[in-house]
């Protein structure tokens, strides 16, 4: 197996513990989500596996969906959102008006963007937003998601829309019943040509 299956692997059972699983491995977890970083690595899963693993693979997480945390010469780490288990002091907040944001982001492939473009609309069960950038550079084209769909938060809202930032400036929807229509588009701006798509 090499290192990047392993890796993946790996990244995947730290991802399903935090937001998912504590309890079925007798791991505490507090009420912000937090658990030692020591009780993971004495699952067998994380055999062999060290402190500075967990914080590489924290770092080359480019969707940024873990925290690390000292207290008392000890590392803590939580997923920042997606939990099925009960955080209730999960720092989470509902956007109910555009005083902070006009317009919000989502990020996808061309690819993608061709599928959004036929469906009319974003179909997801959870979709996932950004707070739009002044400047996007060439690391969206690394990961692929040159295309930024703008969504226009005033329209949403007032049709019912529910959105809500986490801590990490993450932003989840379930837009109307897993659907964003296309009318709610602002603009589509693509990173590689520079340029804006119309639709």
């Amino acid at each position: 197996m090499s290192n990047q299956i392993k890796g993946n692997k790996i990244s995947k059972t730290l991802s399903y513990i935090l937001r998912h699983g504590a309890l079925k491995y007798n791991i505490d977890i507090d009420k912000y989500g937090y658990i030692k970083i020591d009780d993971i690595l004495k699952l067998s899963q994380f055999k062999n596996k060290t402190l500075d693993d967990i914080f590489e693979i924290v770092y080359d997480d480019s969707r940024g969906r873990y925290t690390i945390k000292e207290s008392l010469d000890t590392f803590y780490i939580k997923a920042n959102h997606g939990h099925s288990i009960l955080i209730p002091n999960s720092p989470i907040k509902k956007i109910l008006n555009t005083n902070s944001y006009k317009v919000l982001s989502y990020e996808c492939t061309y690819q993608e963007w061709v599928l959004i473009k036929d469906c009319k609309g974003i179909r997801r069960k959870k979709i996932e937003l950004k707070v739009p950038k002044n400047n996007y550079n060439k690391v969206y084209i690394r990961y692929n998601k040159s295309v930024i769909i703008h969504i226009n938060l005033e329209k949403a809202l007032a049709h019912g829309m529910e959105f809500k930032i986490y801590s990490n400036r993450k932003i989840l929807t379930q837009g109307l019943n897993g659907f964003i229509p296309i009318d709610f588009f602002a603009k589509v701006y693509d990173i590689k040509s520079d340029s804006f798509f119309v639709f």
